[in-house]
């Protein structure tokens, strides 16, 4: 195409091919506009809970396969996703009805009042967690939890102000928070978290994003990263922001989202997306029931229960501080040097008094 001004001169100009940034904000944009409801359906529980493995795990005698009658066809994808497969034995199965028909008692009662509900012994239960890949009862329960908290409204996640036996709020909160940080010190691998920090100081770039109040965790991460030297970089925006900060990573660099309580739409297929660009992916979750985990290459679970009806960021943001101080030690002198040379231009520009 010529235009007019260069027709006059003879010179011939054409319309440049559209950037390939713009074509991935394009891609971007139309991933983001997914439903979920593009995910297969699972299989109900009670589909799972009739066709698990019949081979006894207690002595001759125990309980029998539930009748597939009184399970309920419309159990959640995470609930099933728990039991499908996994090679149940008849006392399995009644712990998985259980957990079902009871979601809030597994979620909060102890492993004796849970089995006793179960009308099996103690260590069926703990058995049961174990065959679903967990360390035991209190393994499975934290995360249980958390994704049970998830489904509900966050007015109907309250803690029962009774449930805090006469303790102040802030004792209840604070003691909560310590609880909290203990959980993290078994629900983090260490491997993981090692892997996940090398892959941040080797990229090119890192984005991490996250919405709400857990953008806050996103935006330590990349300010202090970024302080070390590292191309790290936050959006904690949705929609159109997000779609330009997506579209500016490339296969190698990495992309780290922080997401607690329920999935957010977006923040899911963002991961998505960039798995199929072979971007690295890790997120921050407060379940290994949490469909990011599934869908990320590398996963972080923290607890975030609170006391009321918000999810508590202590133990996120202790993960994000042990992820830095990580950053810091990798970083060696080249990092060290970064933050020196921050420290002076606080004093050249006159920031701070």
């Amino acid at each position: 195409m010529r235009s007019r001004h260069a027709a006059a001169r003879g010179i011939s100009t054409t319309i440049r091919p559209v950037d390939e940034k713009v074509r991935r904000s394009v891609a971007v944009h139309a991933v983001l506009q997914r439903t979920l409801h593009r995910v297969p359906p699972r299989p109900t529980l009670q589909r799972v809970t009739q066709s698990a493995s019949a081979a006894a795990d207690d002595a001759p005698g125990g309980s029998t396969a539930v009748p597939a009658a009184s399970l309920n066809d419309s159990e959640p994808d995470w609930l099933t996703s728990l039991v499908e497969d996994a090679r149940l034995t008849p006392k399995g199965r009644t712990v998985a009805h259980s957990l079902a028909s009871n979601p809030r008692l597994g979620a909060f009662g102890s492993v004796a009042e849970f089995a006793e509900k179960c009308d099996v012994n103690a260590a069926t239960v703990i058995r049961f967690a174990q065959r679903l890949g967990f360390k035991g009862w209190s393994d499975f329960q934290l995360n249980f939890r958390h994704r049970y908290l998830a489904s509900l409204l966050q007015t109907d996640a309250e803690q029962n102000p009774a449930d805090r036996q006469g303790s102040s709020v802030f004792r209840s909160a604070v003691q909560r928070d310590i609880e909290n940080l203990h959980a993290t010190l078994d629900s983090v691998d260490p491997g993981e978290f090692d892997k996940i920090a090398e892959l941040i100081a080797r990229a090119p770039k890192t984005l991490v994003i996250g919405g709400g109040t857990y953008g806050l965790l996103a935006r330590v991460l990349a300010h202090h990263a970024s302080y070390m030297g590292y191309d790290v970089r936050c959006e904690a925006h949705d929609g159109a922001r997000l779609v330009v900060a997506l579209s500016q990573l490339d296969p190698g660099d990495m992309l780290v989202a922080v997401n607690f309580w329920q999935p957010v739409r977006q923040i899911l297929d963002a991961v998505e997306w960039a798995r199929e660009q072979k971007i690295e992916t890790a997120v921050v979750v407060d379940s290994r029931f949490s469909p990011l985990a599934d869908r990320a290459d590398h996963a972080l679970i923290v607890p975030s229960e609170g006391i009321a009806y918000f999810q508590s960021l202590s133990a996120g943001m202790s993960l994000m501080h042990a992820l830095l101080a990580k950053l810091h030690e990798l970083g060696g002198e080249r990092a060290t040097e970064r933050i020196r040379r921050g420290e002076k231009l606080w004093g050249k520009l006159g920031v701070l008094r």
